[in-house]
């Protein structure tokens, strides 16, 4: 039987996935956007800093 499993993004929203398969999926295939466990503060400012370049670039 299958327990929903949280993710978190590194914008720091999370997701609750279905099926372990799926959330074990998108954290292996997107290891930078996607984790079992929080991103740390740092982490989470480093990405916004980054779309925020990426954003003005455009």
């Amino acid at each position: 039987m299958n327990r929903p499993v949280t993710i978190y993004h590194i914008s720091g929203e999370t997701a609750e996935m279905t099926y372990s398969i799926d959330a074990r999926s998108a954290v292996e295939r997107h290891p930078n956007e996607w984790s079992f466990e929080p991103f740390s503060e740092e982490q989470v400012r480093a990405h916004k800093v980054a779309n925020k370049a990426m954003s003005a670039s455009a």
